[in-house]
């Protein structure tokens, strides 16, 4: 049994840019059988709702109701393994103040996935990574957006008080009542030392690029890069 409620109760305040409220409720069934590796089915339905509020020259909202066919794996953790991975189709009619100059058709099928899985490469050594893709409702405009994020990292750990992470992270934002296709991607190193049992000093440098995916679009893109230094104590 899946249950989710999301939702953001964002507050329009007088002489500033409105956020509009959105809310995701949905409810599913899965069945499967519990082996050694675990396969199941089933079926999710929701409801996705956007706030009426008015931004300049977006009349319109994207709420919109949805079906989602589910077909997962999951290898029970075992030897420093473990894989989960749930996809199928995504079935979405809007019924909100549909947009038609963005879309002829107010149905949308998608594919769907969320996953994530780790392995022991050797003793101190462990890869994982995450992958998702699911419509969402834009926060700051009126459009839903298609959201497809993948992340991998690798951790190394030198000494019993020095660890080693390295992890990329690509994001992939495609608009749905829109003209736009955004990209992003995060590379980050980071140094992790275990000063005490309870205290931990980490450095952290994050490469993040940005970049439009439209012909023609080069100079919306960007780059930057931070630097983190935390000191962590679990009292």
């Amino acid at each position: 049994m899946n249950v989710l409620d999301i939702n953001y109760r964002t507050a329009a305040e007088m002489g500033k840019w409105v956020f509009t409220d959105r809310r995701d409720a949905m409810v599913g069934l899965d069945v499967g059988r519990k082996l050694r590796n675990t396969w199941y089915a089933g079926v999710r339905a929701g409801r996705q709702q956007q706030a009426t509020s008015p931004l300049p020259g977006a009349a319109f909202d994207a709420s919109n109701r949805y079906h989602r066919v589910v077909v997962g794996w999951e290898l029970m953790p075992r030897n420093g393994k473990s894989l989960s991975l749930a996809a199928g189709p995504d079935f979405r009619t809007f019924q909100g103040n549909f947009d038609d100059r963005m879309r002829s058709n107010s149905r949308l099928t998608s594919l769907w996935c969320e996953g994530s899985g780790s392995i022991a490469l050797r003793p101190g050594v462990t890869l994982a990574g995450k992958v998702s893709r699911w419509v969402f409702l834009s926060s700051v405009g009126k459009s839903a957006y298609i959201d497809t994020v993948g992340e991998a990292g690798i951790v190394w750990r030198i000494r019993p008080f020095v660890s080693v992470r390295t992890a990329c992270r690509a994001q992939r934002t495609e608009y749905v009542l829109a003209i736009r296709d955004d990209w992003q991607t995060h590379l980050t190193n980071e140094v992790s030392l275990q000063l005490t049992k309870r205290t931990v000093l980490t450095l952290e440098v994050v490469d993040n690029r940005g970049w439009d995916g439209l012909s023609g679009s080069n100079d919306r893109a960007f780059q930057r890069g931070t630097g983190n230094l935390a000191l962590t104590h679990q009292f």
